[in-house]
C-alpha cells in the first residue's frame, strides 16, 4: 500500500497523453468498441474520469496510510483553491450549467493532481519517475503519430498527425511538454543509458512535433529550449548542456529532409506557406482574441466553464468557436475578472515560489526543477496561440508538473499533521469527486451507445436514454437524443426539443425549437425562439435565413427585406471574410439574395440572383471538391455536409441560372458570365451515397 499512491500517479502521468487528447464537442455514437472509444469524441469525458479517478485514488490511499503528508505552501495553496471557487461561481450563472459543471469537476480534478503530487513524489525517486512516465507517454503517442505519417503519406503528403487526439495543435501542445522534459532529463541523469534513451524519446517527441506542422507549437518548443538551457546554465549544469546537443542535431536534420520534399506538398508544406495561411490562422486567431476581450467587458462575471463554444460570436467578429485559441483569455472569458485574477495569483505564487532558493538547492535537484519549469514556460507560451489548458491531457500533466516544481522547491511544501476530522474531509472531498466524474462518464457512456442505436433500434436508444435522463436531468443532450426515439409521437418530440433548448439553448437548438413552433401555428413563438438564437450569436446565417424565408412564405414583403439585408450585411464582416475554414464557403447569403429577389424590382433582382449564383459557383469550385473527396474515403459529412445537401443547393442555383441565361438570351443582353455560371453550377457525380 505504500507504492499504491506513486504507482497510481504514474500511470495516470503515462495516460494523460494517450488518453487526455479528446474534448467534448457534442454526442456521438459509440463506434469501434468501448477502448477505441475512449480515444476518440465520443467518450472524452469517460477517458477523462479515467484519469481523474487515478490520481484521485492516489491521494485518498495516502492520506488514509499517512498522518503527516506534505502539502504545498500557504501562498498556493490559498491561490489554488481561489481558483477553484472563482471557476465554479461562473459556473453558477452559466446558461449551460450540465456542461459547466462536468467541465469545473476536471479543473478539480486539476487541482487535486497538484495536491496529490506534492504528498506523494517526495525530493528524489519520485519526481524522476513521474516525469519519466509522461515522457513515455509522450514518446509513445509520438510513435502513434509518426506511424499514421507513414500509412497517409502516399495519398496525403502534407498530412498533419492527429495521434487520437482533437486535432495537430493540441498534439503539438501536449508533445511540447514532453521533448522538453526529455532533454530535460538527458541533462539531469547521471546514468549513460538513462541519458541515451532521454535522448532518443526527445528525438521521437521532436520529430512527431515536426509533423504536426504547428507553428505554435514550434514556438513553445522555442521557448521552452531557451529556458531550459538558461535556467540549466543559471543552476550550474554547463557541462551537461552538451547533452541536449545531439538531439537536436538529429530532429534539425530531420525537419531539412522534410523541408527538402516540401515542393511536393509534403512534410513541412503548411509551416512553408506560412505567408499564404497568416490571414485564416493569424487573423482568425486575433478576431478571436478581440472576441473574448468583449465577452469580459459584456459580462465580467463570465459565461460558465466550456462555454465558449456557444457564447464567443456575441461580438460578431466570429462565428461560434470551439475555443478562443487562447488559453487565458479563455479562462477570462468563461469565468470572469475574477477567475482569470485568480489563475494569475496562482501563477505568480508558483514562479516566485519555486524560483525563491532554488539555486541553493542540491544540484541534481535543481537541475530537475530546471527541466520543469522550463516545461511549464513553454506550455504557458503556447497557451498564448492555443487553448491547452482547456484539454485535459495538457492540463492534466500542466498540474502535475505545478506540483513536482512545488515539491523541489526550497520551501514549496511543508509537512502537516492531519488530525482526524481533517483526514476523513481529505478522504471524502476526493471520493465524492470520483463518483462525480464516473457519473459524468456513465452519462456520456449511455448517450454514445444510444446514439449508435438511433440508426437501426429506436425503442432500445429510448429506454437507453431514459436512464440517462434519470442520472442527468439537466443535460440538455439527453432530450435532444429522445427527441429522434419517438418519430411517430410528434408531441413527445416537440416536448423532448423543448427540453433541449433549454438547458441548452444553442442556435441549432433554438432553430429546431422554432421550427416545431412553426409546424403547431405559434408563428410568434417560433419568432421568439429565432431572436433568442440572434442574441447569442448576431450574425447567424442559418438562423438569419431561415426568418428570411419564413417571412417570404408569410408574404411579408418588409420582414424578407430586413432580414436578408441584414443576411447580406455579413458578407462584408470579418465574420465572412475571416473564417477558421476559407475553404467552406457559407451558402445562406445567396439563398437569401435569390429569396430577396422575389420581391425586388427587376434590376435588382437580377443583381441579387447574379451574385447569388457567384457565391454558389464559389461553393461549387472551393467546398464541393472536398465534399466529394471527404465522401469517396468514407469520412462522413464536410464540415457538416453531405454529398445530398451539395447536389440540392448546385441543382436549385443551377435551375436559376439557366432561367436567367435563357431570358438575357431572349432579351440580347450578355451571356459570357451566365454561361460560365451554369456550367460551373452543374452538380458532380458523387458516386453511390453511402
Amino acid at each position: 500500500m505504500k507504492q499504491a499512491p506513486l504507482t497510481l500517479l504514474v500511470v495516470g502521468a503515462f495516460l494523460a497523453p494517450v488518453l487526455g487528447g479528446q474534448v467534448f464537442i457534442g454526442e456521438q455514437a459509440l463506434d469501434g468498441g468501448f477502448f477505441n472509444s475512449l480515444r476518440t469524441a465520443a467518450l472524452p469525458l469517460t477517458a477523462h474520469a479515467i484519469l481523474g479517478v487515478l490520481v484521485l485514488a492516489a491521494f485518498g490511499i495516502q492520506v488514509g496510510i499517512r498522518k503527516v503528508i506534505p502539502l504545498p505552501n500557504p501562498a498556493i495553496t490559498i491561490s489554488l483553491v481561489s481558483v477553484i471557487c472563482a471557476f465554479g461561481m461562473a459556473c453558477a450563472i452559466s446558461s449551460f450549467k450540465w456542461l459547466s459543471w462536468t467541465q469545473w469537476l476536471e479543473w478539480i480534478t486539476y487541482a487535486f493532481a497538484l495536491l496529490a503530487t506534492v504528498s506523494i513524489v517526495g525530493r528524489d525517486r519520485g519526481p524522476r519517475v513521474v516525469l519519466w512516465a509522461l515522457v513515455a507517454g509522450c514518446a509513445i503517442t509520438s510513435l502513434i503519430g509518426i506511424q499514421e505519417y507513414a500509412s497517409m503519406r502516399s495519398t496525403d503528403p502534407s498530412w498533419r498527425i492527429f495521434a487520437h487526439w482533437i486535432n495537430p495543435n493540441a498534439l503539438a501542445g501536449m508533445l511540447l511538454i514532453g521533448v522538453v522534459l526529455a532533454l530535460g532529463l538527458a541533462v539531469s541523469e547521471e546514468d549513460r543509458l538513462h541519458k541515451l534513451i532521454a535522448g532518443f524519446a526527445a528525438i521521437a517527441i521532436g520529430f512527431a512535433i515536426l509533423l504536426t506542422q504547428s507553428k505554435g507549437g514550434f514556438l513553445g518548443v522555442g521557448v521552452g529550449l531557451v529556458s531550459l538551457a538558461v535556467l540549466q546554465f543559471w543552476f550550474g549544469a554547463r557541462k551537461q548542456l552538451l547533452a541536449l546537443l545531439v538531439p537536436l542535431l538529429v530532429v534539425t536534420l530531420l525537419a531539412a529532409a522534410l523541408r527538402s520534399n516540401s515542393t511536393t506538398g509534403a512534410g513541412l508544406a503548411r509551416v512553408e506557406a506560412a505567408g499564404g495561411t497568416a490571414e485564416q490562422s493569424a487573423g482568425f486567431r486575433q478576431l478571436l482574441w478581440k472576441g473574448a476581450v468583449e465577452m469580459v467587458k459584456e459580462n465580467p462575471f463570465g459565461y460558465g466553464l466550456g462555454t465558449f463554444r456557444y457564447e464567443s460570436a456575441r461580438p460578431g467578429l466570429t462565428p461560434q468557436t470551439q475555443f478562443a485559441h487562447q488559453g487565458w483569455l479563455q479562462i477570462a472569458a468563461e469565468t470572469g475578472v475574477v477567475g482569470f485574477a485568480a489563475w494569475l495569483a496562482l501563477a505568480v505564487a508558483w514562479f516566485a515560489t519555486v524560483l525563491r532558493g532554488a539555486r541553493r538547492a542540491p544540484k541534481d535537484r535543481s537541475v530537475r526543477l530546471g527541466a520543469v519549469i522550463a516545461a511549464v514556460i513553454a506550455c504557458a507560451t503556447h497557451n498564448m496561440v492555443d487553448s491547452d489548458w482547456q484539454h485535459f491531457g495538457i492540463g492534466f500533466a500542466f498540474f502535475l508538473l505545478l506540483g513536482i516544481g512545488t515539491q523541489l522547491a526550497a520551501d514549496g511544501s511543508l509537512p502537516e499533521l492531519l488530525p482526524r476530522p481533517a483526514r476523513i474531509t481529505a478522504l471524502l472531498l476526493p471520493s465524492v469527486i470520483a463518483l462525480a466524474l464516473i457519473h459524468s462518464g456513465t452519462v456520456e457512456i449511455l448517450k454514445a451507445t444510444a446514439s449508435a442505436m438511433l440508426r437501426t433500434n429506436y425503442p432500445k436508444a429510448g429506454e437507453i436514454l431514459n436512464t440517462a435522463k434519470s442520472l442527468a436531468p439537466g443535460d440538455g443532450e439527453v432530450y435532444w437524443l429522445l427527441s429522434y426515439t419517438t418519430p411517430n409521437e410528434p408531441k413527445t418530440t416537440w416536448a423532448n426539443i423543448e427540453l433541449a433548448a433549454q438547458r441548452q439553448p444553442t442556435t441549432s437548438n433554438l432553430r429546431m425549437v422554432a421550427m416545431t413552433r412553426r409546424i403547431q401555428g405559434d408563428k410568434v413563438g417560433a419568432q421568439r425562439a429565432l431572436t433568442e438564437a440572434l442574441q447569442r450569436d448576431p450574425n447567424n446565417l442559418p438562423t438569419l435565413a431561415m426568418l428570411t424565408r419564413w417571412a417570404s412564405e408569410d408574404g411579408d414583403a418588409d420582414g424578407v427585406r430586413k432580414w436578408a439585408s441584414r443576411a447580406i450585411g455579413v458578407k462584408s464582416t470579418s465574420y465572412y471574410l475571416v473564417r477558421a475554414l476559407p475553404q467552406v464557403i457559407p451558402t445562406e447569403i445567396a439563398e437569401c439574395e435569390l429569396v430577396l429577389a422575389k420581391h425586388a424590382g427587376q434590376d435588382e433582382a437580377d443583381d441579387l440572383r447574379l451574385d447569388a449564383l457567384r457565391i454558389y459557383a464559389e461553393y461549387a469550385r472551393i467546398t464541393v471538391p472536398l465534399i466529394k473527396a471527404h465522401w469517396q474515403a468514407g469520412a462522413g459529412a464536410y464540415a457538416g455536409e453531405l454529398p445530398t445537401e451539395a447536389t440540392f443547393k448546385l441543382a436549385a442555383a443551377e435551375t436559376v441560372a439557366k432561367e436567367m441565361l435563357l431570358r438575357y438570351q431572349r432579351e440580347g443582353r450578355p451571356t459570357e458570365e451566365l454561361a460560365e455560371l451554369t456550367k460551373v453550377l452543374a452538380p458532380p457525380d458523387f458516386g453511390p451515397l453511402r
